[in-house]
C-alpha cells in the first residue's frame, strides 16, 4: 500500500526464516527520528520529512482505511539522503494496524470536513451519528464540542500559517477543553475507533513538533478531504 512515490522505505520480510512469532524483514538504513542529524537538518528538510509523514497518515486513513496506530519513534527512521536525493520515512513496526469499516469512516470524515470548514450542520450530523452527541443536547453542550474539534485542526487553520509545531501548546489546550467538557457536562463514551486515531493523532503532532517544522500542511489535508466519501 504504500507505495514508492509516498518516498517510504517498508521492510522487505523473509517468509522462510518468519514464524508465528518471529517476523524476519530486510535490514533498512536509517537514523532515529529524535537524532542530531536529523534535528540538526535545514528547516526545509525537516518540513519535508514532517509533510511526507503526514502524507502517510492521510493516506492511511483516507485512502488505506487502515492505520499504523503505534506511532512512537522506535517505529521509524529517516534514511538521510545524499548527493541532492530526498530524505526518506523507513517505516519498521506494522504489528499495531487497525482497519475502520466504512459505517465508521464516512460520519467521521463529515464530522470532519465540518470542522475543518466550520459547517457547523456537517459537524453535527457526523458527531451525531457516531455518538458523540445527540439530538437533544444543549446548545452549550454542542457549542463546547464544537470548540473541542476546531482545536484539532488548528495546525491546518488559514490563520495560522507557517504553523509552528515545536513552539504551538495545542495538546495542553486540547487536554484542558476536554477536561471541561467531562466536568461540566454527562460523560459519553466515544465510539473505539476514535481512541485509536486519536492516539496516532497525538503521535504525528509529537513526530512533527520533535522536528520542529514550521509549514502551511492545508494543501494536503484540502486534497484529501475533497475525495474523501
Amino acid at each position: 500500500m504504500c507505495s514508492s512515490d509516498l518516498g517510504v522505505v517498508i521492510p522487505d520480510v523473509f517468509g522462510d526464516f518468519s514464524s508465528r512469532r518471529v517476523l524476519a524483514t530486510s535490514f533498512e538504513e536509517g537514523v532515529p527520528v529524535d537524532s542530531p542529524e536529523v534535528l540538526g537538518l535545514p528547516l526545509e528538510r525537516r518540513n519535508a520529512i514532517g509533510l511526507l509523514f503526514l502524507e502517510v497518515y492521510f493516506r492511511e486513513i483516507f485512502r488505506f482505511g487502515k492505520i499504523q496506530t503505534d506511532p512512537h519513534f522506535g517505529n521509524y527512521r529517516v534514511r538521510l539522503g545524499s548527493a541532492g536525493e530526498p530524505d526518506r520515512l523507513v517505516c519498521l513496526d506494522f504489528g499495531a494496524v487497525r482497519s475502520f469499516p466504512a459505517k465508521f469512516l464516512r460520519p467521521y470524515f463529515e464530522m470532519l470536513k465540518g470542522v475543518h470548514l466550520r459547517d457547523e450542520v456537517k459537524l453535527d450530523r457526523g458527531a451525531i451519528e457516531l455518538g458523540f452527541l445527540l439530538e437533544d443536547d444543549s446548545v452549550e453542550l454542542k457549542q463546547a464540542f464544537r470548540e473541542l474539534c476546531y482545536l484539532f485542526t488548528e495546525p491546518f487553520g488559514s490563520a495560522n500559517q507557517p504553523y509552528d509545531w515545536g513552539a504551538s501548546d495545542l495538546p495542553k489546550r486540547v487536554i484542558q477543553a476536554a477536561s471541561e467538557i467531562v466536568w461540566d457536562f454527562k460523560l459519553r463514551a466515544p465510539p473505539r475507533e476514535i481512541v485509536f486515531l486519536d492516539r496516532k493523532l497525538g503521535g504525528v503532532f509529537i513526530f512533527l513538533s520533535k522536528l520542529g517544522v514550521k509549514l502551511d500542511a492545508r494543501p494536503v489535508l484540502d486534497r484529501y478531504l475533497e475525495t474523501a466519501e
